[in-house]
C-alpha cells in the first residue's frame, strides 16, 4: 500500500475506501491522519470475528453526515406562567420562568443526556426508543460550547 493508503490510483478515482488492518494504523498513523484531513474516508478492518469495522472520518464529513438531523423545539406555557419548552426528537422537556430560563434548562438537559449516552452507549444503542437519539446527540457533543448548542437548536428549529 502507498504513501496516501490507496492500492492503487485508479481506486482513488472510483471512490474506493481504503480498508487497512489495525496492525497498520500505528506505523503509518501521521499519513493516515493526512488523508483523513483531505476528507478521505478509512476503514480500519475488524481485529476479531465478532467486531464492526471502524471508520476514521474528518469533522468536516461527520457535520455533513448529521446536517439532515435537525431538532423539532416545542414550547408552550404552563397555568403557573412558566414555559416548558422540549425537543421532540429526543423527547426532553424543561420548564422555566421564561423561555430564555426554560432554553436554559434544556440545554443543561441535553448534555447531561448526550454525556450520558456516550458514557454508556452500550445501554442506550440497545433500547429501542434510545438508539434513534445517536445522531442528534453527536450533533449536540460536537458544539463547542451551550451558546454553539443554543444556536443550532434554534437555528434547527422546525
Amino acid at each position: 500500500m502507498g504513501k496516501d493508503h490507496f492500492e492503487k490510483d485508479s481506486d482513488k478515482k472510483r471512490g474506493v475506501i481504503p480498508e487497512l488492518k489495525a496492525e497498520d494504523i500505528q506505523s503509518n498513523w501521521e499519513s493516515i491522519m493526512d488523508q483523513v484531513q483531505k476528507l478521505y474516508p478509512i476503514i480500519i478492518e475488524r481485529k476479531k470475528q465478532n467486531e464492526s469495522r471502524t471508520f476514521l472520518l474528518n469533522e468536516k464529513l461527520v457535520q455533513q453526515l448529521l446536517q439532515s438531523y435537525s431538532f423539532t423545539i416545542v414550547a408552550f406555557p404552563e397555568e403557573d406562567g412558566s414555559i416548558t419548552v422540549g425537543v421532540d426528537e429526543l423527547e426532553l422537556y424543561a420548564n422555566g420562568k421564561n423561555k430564555e430560563t426554560a432554553v436554559e434548562n434544556l440545554i443543561e438537559d441535553i448534555l447531561e443526556y448526550a454525556i450520558d449516552f456516550f458514557g454508556y452507549p452500550e445501554r442506550y444503542l440497545k433500547a429501542p426508543n434510545r438508539r434513534h437519539h445517536f445522531p442528534y446527540l453527536l450533533k449536540v457533543l460536537m458544539c463547542k460550547n451551550s451558546d454553539q448548542i443554543k444556536q443550532m437548536l434554534m437555528g434547527d428549529a422546525k
